[in-house]
């Protein structure tokens, strides 16, 4: 995704990621400083997808659901 269509207004910040089965919570990730962010299915850095993205993370084999 280049920095031209990167649109901040469309992601979300979250706070923590809890375990779908046994409820393990976990804190959002850091990059240049500050919690990364959520966009479509991925974790983007403040400053943009093209500094760093990555996976929702996963517990038991199954994605973590975010909490607020």
């Amino acid at each position: 995704m280049s920095k031209e269509s990167w649109e901040p207004e469309t992601e979300y910040i979250i706070q923590k990621f809890e375990c779908q089965e046994c409820n393990y919570t976990e804190e959002v990730p850091t990059h240049c400083g500050k919690p990364m962010r959520l966009k479509d299915d991925s974790l983007i850095c403040w400053m943009g997808p093209d500094c760093e993205s990555s996976d929702i993370p996963e517990h038991h084999g199954k994605p973590m659901k975010i909490i607020q």
